[in-house]
């Protein structure tokens, strides 16, 4: 079983690597700070399955994305890698790497004309190029949000472009203000100053419950380092905005709002829930958090938190299938049964894919996937794992509600009767478990925190023994290096965060 020395040692391992393997030069100068890396999304070769089209359905092709080689995208998932290593091992090289990238980014990683970040989603930060790069150079860099963006630290270094920023994309963003419609992403460029909304309203615009979720989280933020009034109030919008939409049975709420009907005054919510909404929850309880304690926003942290508690209520009760040992992606938001038409990337079944192959022989191609196993994900992904276990985990965490725990608590069970034994790094489909591994690490030490039980503990030490012994093993032929990867760090992280479990035990 693994010491807290070695879980120490194999991080400080592997981070060494990356300075030395995937780290570039600012400004491509010989002697310019070094940053470490990360290369964007990675996929297999699939065909996907997209919107109708007469008695078929509209098919994409997407070719295998490996990582690239040479990145020269800012990762901004090591920083807490960074900063706990400096502490665990008293290094202060790892600090003054990590204050090095963050300065980076202060004296480039903005948008002038908008003061919109470059970062996200959609844009990545080239620290070569000092500017923003499109997400695996493809298209146009695009402003989006996702979850993890490291505030707190950007906001110590960089307040005045953090409070640009946070006021700036409420005008890229936002297509019609009084009823907050908006896009999931928005474009840089504009004149903040102005104080005008960009970007015209579009019923096809996709406003994904995520990316409404990110927004709230941002804006609560704001509030919290600012006291701006503004923010607080947009703030409160959104949450209204996607509060009346969650179902008051289920907990869920539609993944998305758009329309592919020309003319429409309103956008469209969907019909159903997918299980990456668990996400929006967590944002929502972790803007609660961050609001609570000030007078004038108890209202809405109380209101987040029993929105994402319900959100992730409703996720973990309806989206495991017990008899066929599944996470189910798509849910009826009004009543939790599973959605099989929402046909997004593959069939849900072999006959629903022999009837639709029999009508348009190019579907033979796209692949059948009925739902996400603890260490077996869907065909196009070089990872596996599902988030449903760490979320409930979070989330009983933060809300001390005791079905959120029970949930937990069952979904740790089912992590350890199906933790794999072959000696590989990957599954039989040649997708890597770390990420897996990583993700149930960090509920295993959730559930620990919650229960002082030291079952969980000793899962956790399992899971990362298990883990690192399989890593020490040559990756499989035409697979990538797993540090390669950009899930590497949350792994990393989860690995530091058992190690301080373990010394404080």
């Amino acid at each position: 079983m693994s010491t807290t020395t070695n879980l120490k040692t194999s991080v400080r391992d592997t981070v060494e690597t990356l300075i030395e393997k995937q780290s570039a030069r600012l400004a491509g100068a010989p002697f310019g700070d070094r940053c470490i890396t990360v290369t964007g999304t990675v996929n297999r070769r699939y065909r996907s399955l997209g919107g109708r089209r007469g008695k078929s359905f509209k098919t994409f092709i997407f070719d295998t994305i490996l990582p690239q080689p040479n990145p020269t995208a800012m990762d901004f998932g090591i920083w807490p890698v960074l900063e706990r290593l400096a502490e665990e091992t008293g290094d202060s090289s790892y600090g003054e790497l990590l204050n090095a990238m963050i300065q980076a980014f202060a004296d480039y990683g903005f948008d002038p004309r908008s003061g919109l970040g470059y970062f996200g989603a959609m844009t990545h930060f080239d620290v070569v190029r000092l500017g923003p790069s499109p997400y695996m150079g493809a298209g146009s860099p695009g402003f989006k949000f996702t979850a993890g963006l490291p505030y707190e630290k950007l906001w110590e270094k960089m307040p005045e472009q953090m409070d640009r920023m946070f006021k700036a994309f409420f005008w890229g963003m936002i297509t019609r203000p009084e009823t907050m419609d908006y896009n999931r992403y928005g474009f840089y460029g504009f004149d903040d100053s102005r104080r005008e909304h960009t970007m015209p309203y579009q019923p096809g615009h996709i406003a994904f419950a995520g990316a409404g979720a990110w927004m709230i989280e941002a804006w609560a933020f704001h509030y919290s380092k600012t006291g701006d009034a503004e923010s607080l109030a947009r703030a409160q919008a959104m949450a209204d905005k996607w509060l009346a939409l969650q179902s008051p049975e289920t907990g869920l709420v539609p993944h998305f709002l758009g329309s592919k009907k020309e003319g429409e005054t309103s956008m469209t919510a969907q019909t159903y829930c997918n299980i990456g909404d668990a996400n929006a929850a967590i944002a929502y309880l972790d803007a609660a958090r961050t609001l609570e304690g000030r007078s004038k926003s108890v209202a809405l942290a109380n209101q987040l938190k029993e929105m994402g508690r319900m959100l992730i209520t409703g996720l973990a009760k309806y989206c495991y299938d017990a008899q066929h040992d599944v996470f189910q992606e798509w849910l009826h938001v009004e009543d939790g049964s599973v959605h099989t038409e929402a046909y997004t990337y593959h069939f849900h079944s072999q006959e629903q894919k022999d009837h639709w192959t029999a009508i348009d022989p190019t579907l033979a191609e796209v692949a059948v996937h009925s739902g996400n196993q603890y260490y077996q994900s869907g065909p196009a992904y070089w990872s596996c794992g599902v988030g449903i276990p760490l979320c409930a985990a979070k989330a009983a965490e933060r809300t001390n509600d005791s079905y959120l725990l029970e949930r937990a608590r069952f979904f740790a069970d089912g992590i350890m009767q199906s933790a794999p034994e072959e000696s590989g790094p990957c599954n039989e489909a040649g997708q890597w478990i770390f990420p897996a591994s990583g993700s149930y690490l960090q509920t295993m030490l959730h559930l620990y925190r919650i229960t002082d039980d030291e079952e969980f503990l000793k899962n956790a030490r399992l899971l990362a023994s298990a883990e690192l012994e399989r890593l020490a093993s040559p990756a499989p032929e035409g697979i990538p290096e797993w540090w390669r990867f950009p899930f590497r760090s949350g792994f990393l992280f989860s690995l530091l965060e058992l190690h301080a479990a373990e010394s404080q035990g």
